[in-house]
């Protein structure tokens, strides 16, 4: 079950990104692209073995933008729609002893968090790439005047930017139960404290 999970963020969180972003290279490189149709169709030529190592690139690029699409995030998103943790809630525990603690004495919620990272880096590395779809698209626009290339920048932009909000909602929602969570261990603790020392009374 692990081992899909794994696969399945793999896809989401590498490949996509990194096949979106080796398509932005692919028209931005091959001036014989002038129109969207005109890029569907070098699509329609590739065969298994060429399909392969595309699959390949792909995820390796999409490993290599994690960094700018984590960069985004944090740089941007962060500074748009606020930090994912609240500056109410520090702790003297650092967030990676916070998500020890939860894993440790709650694996269903742990889970859980790791559901949220998931998707959060899924949304600013997709995010990332579509960004990079909108600028090739204007360019192409710019030296074609093709009214679908405007129509694809558009369409990626507005795309782009919801994704990266999306990234900053699910940050923010992985926080706040990480910090629930500590919340509750710790109100655990205190009350089997106090409830040890009552026994020896």
């Amino acid at each position: 079950m692990e081992n899909i999970k794994f696969s399945t963020f793999d896809v989401f969180a590498y490949f996509l990104p990194g096949s979106i972003i080796l398509g932005a290279l692919v028209i931005y490189l091959n001036p014989n692209v002038t129109t969207v149709i005109g890029y569907a169709s070098i699509l329609q030529g590739i065969t298994l073995s060429l399909s392969i190592v595309i699959i390949l690139i792909s995820y390796i690029i999409g490993n290599v933008s994690d960094n700018f699409g984590s960069w985004l995030h944090y740089k941007v998103g962060c500074k748009v729609w606020g930090e994912p943790y609240p500056k109410s809630h520090e702790s003297e525990l650092s967030h990676a002893k916070q998500r020890a603690l939860v894993r440790q004495y709650s694996p269903e919620n742990f889970s859980m968090l790791r559901t949220w990272k998931v998707l959060k880096t899924m949304s600013h590395n997709i995010s990332f790439s579509l960004l990079l779809v909108t600028t090739v698209s204007f360019i192409r626009f710019a030296q074609h005047n093709s009214l679908d290339w405007l129509v694809l920048g558009i369409a990626s932009l507005v795309s782009g930017i919801i994704l990266l909000q999306r990234a900053t909602i699910y940050d923010k929602w992985h926080y706040k139960e990480m910090i629930e969570m500590i919340e509750i261990l710790a109100l655990e603790q205190r009350v089997s404290s106090e409830f040890k020392t009552k026994s020896k009374k």
